[in-house]
């Protein structure tokens, strides 16, 4: 079988454009107000600069710990987009784990 991976399934290999285009997959992107609603979403790696001064907040709903059941599998997106081809994994979790401190 002759195939030519150009012409194969294409995807993303960022996290926020992984996460941009799953949320694109969940919302009726053809209609108007579904296309100002995916115009109004923001997905980044890291925290940029209008972001990164602002409170950050925890989701008591939204913790791993409650919401997923115990010995469920689950992934990391960044771990994952590291594994289809993003590059810059290390760099980014290297710049993360340094602001943070």
């Amino acid at each position: 079988m002759n195939t030519k991976p150009s012409h194969g399934p294409i995807h993303f290999r960022s996290p926020a454009k992984i996460l941009w285009r799953t949320v694109r997959g969940m919302i009726p992107h053809k209609t108007k107000r579904g296309e100002a609603a995916l115009a109004r979403l923001k997905a980044y790696e890291v925290v940029t600069p209008p972001y990164d001064r602002t409170k950050r907040m925890v989701i008591p709903d939204a913790l791993k710990v409650l919401r997923l059941q115990p010995g469920h599998k689950y992934c990391l997106l960044g771990q994952l987009s590291k594994e289809v081809g993003w590059n810059y994994y290390d760099t980014i979790r290297v710049s993360f784990h340094s602001s943070k401190e």
